[in-house]
């Protein structure tokens, strides 16, 4: 029950300038943001999967999808662009980082969920 010694890590100094952590963090920025807009399609798949295995209307059909492309679009341009600020407010910080872990994992989540429905 003893105390386990921590085990501090350096990092190379290439990845501790401003420009390397600047490019990452656009990097991942930009994969969130196509990645987030994949998910967004598939998540309106399975909404308009599931409204057609209880109805047969397709003008409802119709409107439930452009509806959605609209609700959708919507979320998906406020995820972007308030993920983008927090990202450029933060670039050099943990709560960056942890932005990305937790987009990331709701996004994943999501996607699971489209899939197998």
């Amino acid at each position: 029950m003893g105390s386990h010694p921590q085990v501090q890590y350096k990092l190379p100094a290439w990845m501790k300038s401003k420009i390397f952590l600047g490019v990452l963090t656009l990097i991942l920025w930009l994969a969130s943001a196509v990645f987030s807009f994949y998910v967004m399609l598939e998540f309106q798949q399975m909404i308009l999967r599931l409204y057609g295995t209880c109805c047969f209307d397709r003008w409802g059909f119709q409107i439930l999808r452009q509806w959605s492309t609209i609700i959708f679009v919507g979320f998906w341009l406020a995820f972007v662009i308030i993920s983008g600020e927090y990202h450029f407010q933060k670039i050099r910080t943990k709560a960056s980082l942890r932005l990305f872990k937790w987009s990331y994992l709701v996004l994943v989540i999501i996607l699971l969920i489209a899939l197998i429905l």
